[in-house]
């Protein structure tokens, strides 16, 4: 018996940059076997997939006046909740990805129409504020959130550790577990065993005080103290990237680190299989798809315990945790990584999790199931 297809719309975050490309795509790959048709309410990027309706809202430019971002944030709100509105008419369920959570008026919408809402919570939105030091945004986006998931019929989350980190507790009912970013373990694989790699270690990631970038920049000349012969290759951008840049060039190192910006995803597998480890710092994260893509490769990861991170990565097993991410710990935890004794069997261990866990079928199979068990509820 041929199983239901479903007309599916999918929200997105008005993104305007390689990263949003590639997760409004993957999306739309994760739903289209089981998909009769699909729309997709996004920013301004390129959509793969020409069967796709879909519809682009420019971002616009960042403001600095918190009343004006504030207008502005209400005004697409409003945009985005008439074309959720038009489109209710023809889809079946609506599934809000990444920078959606917070998209109340969409939401309403939704519910409006009598549609089936289904939002993905691999972070919030509130938690990256946070640590921008915008308390208002950030109580803002607290509050919408919270209206969201109680107004969603159903909860994606990465793993069990969300629940108790982003306080999803009080939904437990509705929640659901899934990775929701697929891997491609043909492209992102173990191409040099790490005795073929020198000591270098890598940060992949945006240069934002969430990330822990400068507690990272600052454990640096710790560790080439006790490893002199130790590479950094840090890679991205962002707010604090001259910041970084000046406290690594105050402690006469920087002939060991290399800053290259942004890596493109067709760097990825070269990047990470120059790496003996990829650290990731972090105060708030869901699960970063940058620790799945290095286990992929046979890299090691270190990071902090925090978001779906200890749902992939036990400590000595699949990777390494951080008690926490001071400069000291951080200088302790990569110290201990290069010295470790038995890191081919943890990386075998931490492909065969991603293999497992994050390949395109299994996503696409669990976000069917999801997909029928909210609309036929």
């Amino acid at each position: 018996m041929n199983k239901r297809k479903y007309n599916i719309a999918i929200v997105s975050g008005l993104f305007d940059n390689i990263i949003g490309e590639s997760i409004v795509n993957d999306a739309i790959r994760i739903v289209k076997p089981f998909a009769d048709g699909i729309y997709c309410i996004t920013g301004d990027i390129n959509i793969s997939d020409a069967d796709a309706y879909s519809v682009k809202i420019s971002p616009g430019r960042q403001r600095r006046s918190i009343i004006v971002r504030s207008l502005r944030f209400l005004w697409r709100q409003v945009v985005i909740a008439w074309h959720t509105f038009r489109i209710a008419g023809r889809a079946d369920v609506f599934i809000f990805r990444e920078g959606a959570g917070i998209f109340l008026l969409p939401a309403i919408a939704v519910k409006l129409r009598g549609k089936k809402l289904i939002v993905t919570a691999p972070g919030l939105f509130s938690k990256s504020t946070q640590h921008t030091g915008n308390r208002f945004l950030g109580s803002l986006y607290s509050i919408l959130e919270k209206v969201v998931f109680n107004r969603a019929d159903s909860l994606i989350i990465e793993g069990e550790g969300s629940v108790s980190f982003l306080g999803l507790g009080r939904y437990r009912k509705k929640i659901s577990v899934s990775a929701v970013r697929q891997v491609d373990t043909r492209a992102l694989k173990i191409e040099r065993t790490l005795d073929q790699r020198e000591s270098c270690i890598g940060f992949l990631g945006g240069f934002i005080e969430r990330k822990g970038i400068l507690n990272l920049a600052r454990a640096i000349p710790l560790v080439l103290l006790r490893h002199p012969k130790a590479n950094f290759i840090l890679g991205g951008h962002g707010p604090l990237f001259e910041q970084v840049n000046a406290e690594l060039a105050r402690d006469g190192f920087a002939g060991r680190i290399n800053l290259p910006g942004w890596v493109s995803p067709q760097e990825l597998p070269a990047y990470f299989n120059r790496l003996k480890l990829l650290i990731l710092p972090s105060y708030s994260e869901g699960l970063p798809t940058v620790a799945v893509e290095a286990m992929a490769c046979g890299t090691p990861v270190l990071a902090t315990p925090v978001g779906g991170i200890p749902d992939v990565i036990e400590d000595g097993r699949t990777g390494f945790i951080l008690p926490d991410n001071s400069p000291e710990s951080i200088a302790a935890g990569i110290c201990r990584v290069l010295s470790y004794p038995d890191l081919e069997s943890m990386v075998q261990n931490a492909r065969r999790l991603v293999e497992d866990n994050f390949g395109f079928e299994r996503i696409s199979r669990n976000f069917e199931k999801i997909v029928r068990q909210t609309v036929e509820r």
